[in-house]
């Protein structure tokens, strides 16, 4: 959903930032990205003009033209490949935005060595970004617009500009934040808190861009970039941005009041704000937003469900994917973290698809294949991550018809799903030996791991197909950047865990 004052708006992703600028037709407009990402990757597939006219090298050229037809051979449409991680760069190639001013949270100096060794120093950029130690600041031109990144304190523009804001610039202190890394060797918590509340920051970004033509807050709760317990702090930037907090001391008193609750974790505070905010005059259906957020924190501190219930039928994105941390710990391999906090949600929400995909994979890491997908099975409201699994587990369970089932009732496959449609087909007799490669090689050119489908391709294939080298070259391919790699860490001691569902 998106909120819109004057010039204001709030929304969930932030690729929505380039729809909006596109559909008020602003033109070389500098932009102001304070966000803890820098989000101008450049799209993953060429078409093949572009690839010919960029390419370095014949190997460079016949790469992208293999991303291309991959894009094609699985449905996917060349001219929508925006999203959260690359929205800038079509926003200034389409001439919409001009010099590029990346604000980090922190202090750039703690991460300039990474951000020169794993971004500026190769394709695309090639250098042409370089950091200034006496300023501390990074400085070049792309597209010939300026482009400079730099901590907050370190720029003020008082030109019109493009003010687009992520929430998680709030959650990570660059230099400071708990990595996943840093998790995985020293076994740290990954449950992040604030460094800036909003009321600090807005009264920075007045002083810093005193005149904004157009400012776009994303609250990037989907991934758990931003963890979905501040979620309300992207409606907070809107109400005091917007001056409403201005307006009504009242309801300023009120945020700041909620925000110290939250900090002390004091549910007896929480529940006194409850009733305050029902007494308090909030602009549209903030007023909803405001109380689940807090029935949501009241469910976080006392597990119990009349408050997730609460929360959730005042604002379903309560009942998100990333409404725990369990895939932030899936992702480091804590298991044991990760089921936790699944088990939390199913207590309160037992047919909830995501916890239950979640605790499924876990327990399918263990080679519990059944038990995955009976649990899984359970969900309500099934979608195409849901179908996917199901079908995966029924694979490993060399049940193929039951997996073709569930993977007919997904629209578009993509490379996950083409390395399933394979594995059934190689699974059922007859073999349809053509249709099985047709799907591996798709699942390969859109870019689904080599080494799975290498497993699946060999099974059919000997040396003497002609199929046979175009697997076994990228399997190579990819065995030899596993050893050039210097970061492969032990395989994790795996976890199984009875659940009480």
């Amino acid at each position: 959903m998106t909120f819109l004052k004057k010039n204001i708006t709030l929304f969930e992703d932030h690729t929505q930032s380039y729809y909006e600028w596109k559909k008020r037709k602003f033109q070389k407009m500098p932009l102001v990205h304070i966000d803890a990402h820098l989000d101008f990757a450049f799209f993953a597939v060429k078409k093949p003009v572009q690839a010919l006219e960029e390419a370095k090298s014949f190997d460079e050229l016949k790469r992208d033209l293999e991303k291309y037809l991959g894009k094609c051979r699985s449905n996917q449409q060349i001219d929508k490949q925006e999203n959260i991680g690359n929205y800038i760069y079509p926003a200034m190639k389409d001439g919409l935005v001009s010099d590029f001013y990346w604000v980090i949270p922190g202090k750039l100096s703690n991460n300039t060595k990474i951000l020169n060794d794993k971004v500026f120093l190769k394709d695309p950029y090639r250098g042409g970004i370089k950091y200034e130690s006496r300023g501390k600041v990074f400085r070049g031109k792309i597209y010939n617009q300026k482009f400079m990144i730099c901590s907050i304190d370190k720029i003020t523009v008082s030109e019109p500009v493009l003010l687009d804001i992520d929430l998680d610039y709030l959650m990570y202190k660059l230099g400071e934040e708990k990595s996943s890394d840093k998790s995985k060797i020293k076994g740290k918590n990954i449950e992040r808190k604030p460094w800036m509340y909003p009321k600090e920051f807005v009264e920075t970004l007045i002083k810093k861009f005193p005149h904004p033509a157009f400012i776009t807050i994303a609250y990037s709760v989907n991934g758990g970039y931003t963890p979905i317990l501040y979620k309300f702090l992207g409606d907070e930037i809107y109400l005091r941005l917007a001056g409403f907090t201005k307006s009504d001391k009242k309801l300023s008193d009120l945020l700041d009041k909620k925000n110290i609750a939250i900090r002390k974790k004091n549910i007896s505070a929480l529940d006194k704000i409850v009733l305050e905010i029902g007494e308090t005059k909030i602009p549209g259906s903030f007023k909803k937003r405001f109380l689940a957020h807090t029935y949501f924190w009241l469910f976080y501190l006392t597990g119990k469900a009349k408050y997730y219930c609460g929360s959730v039928a005042l604002d379903k994105s309560y009942r998100a994917k990333d409404n725990n941390y369990g895939w932030e710990y899936l992702k480091i391999g804590n298991f044991k973290k990760a089921q936790s906090e699944f088990e939390r949600i199913l207590k309160a929400d037992p047919l909830n698809k995501y916890a239950l995909l979640g605790i499924s994979q876990i327990f399918a890491r263990d080679g519990f294949y059944e038990k995955a997908y009976n649990f899984l099975k359970k969900a309500d409201n099934p979608d195409r991550e849901v179908y996917l699994n199901l079908a995966n587990y029924l694979c490993d369970l060399k049940r193929y018809k039951q997996a073709d089932f569930y993977l007919s009732k997904v629209k578009v496959l993509l490379g996950f799903g083409y390395y399933l449609k394979a594995r059934t087909l190689i699974g059922l007799r007859p073999l349809n030996k053509k249709s099985a490669i047709n799907c591996l090689k798709t699942a390969v050119l859109s870019g689904f791991c080599i080494s799975r489908v290498w497993k699946e391709a060999v099974k059919v294939l000997t040396a003497a197909d002609c199929e046979y080298s175009f697997f076994e070259t990228r399997y190579n391919e990819y065995k030899n950047m596993r050893l050039k790699s210097s970061c492969r860490g032990k395989p994790k001691k795996q976890y199984y865990e009875r659940t009480k569902f």
